[in-house]
């Protein structure tokens, strides 16, 4: 995999591109005390996205995957203590 296919250089590369709501496709990032963004989700609309959920970057492999029980969930935006920031790439 490409050590570079993390959620802080995504926001990196796309954050000129920030919303301040979330829409259909956007991205949604969560950060750290440092600022870093640490997750990242595909927003469904105003309340739900489409996030990856447990096992964290050691998940590589589908066995991983299952032994982790880490799975793609519809979860609220809101699920996360923090607030993301939103990206929208259908603006470009």
């Amino acid at each position: 995999l490409h050590d570079d296919l993390n959620a802080d250089n995504i926001w990196n590369k796309f954050k000129e591109y920030e919303c301040s709501t979330p829409v259909l496709g956007a991205l949604a990032f969560w950060f750290n005390a440092d600022e870093e963004a640490y997750h990242v989700a595909i927003c469904l609309d105003e309340e739900f996205c489409i996030t990856p959920d447990s096992g964290g970057s050691a998940t590589i492999t589908l066995d991983d995957a299952i032994t982790q029980n880490a799975f793609v969930k519809v979860r609220r935006i809101n699920h996360r203590t923090s607030q993301p920031k939103f990206v929208n790439l259908f603006v470009i």
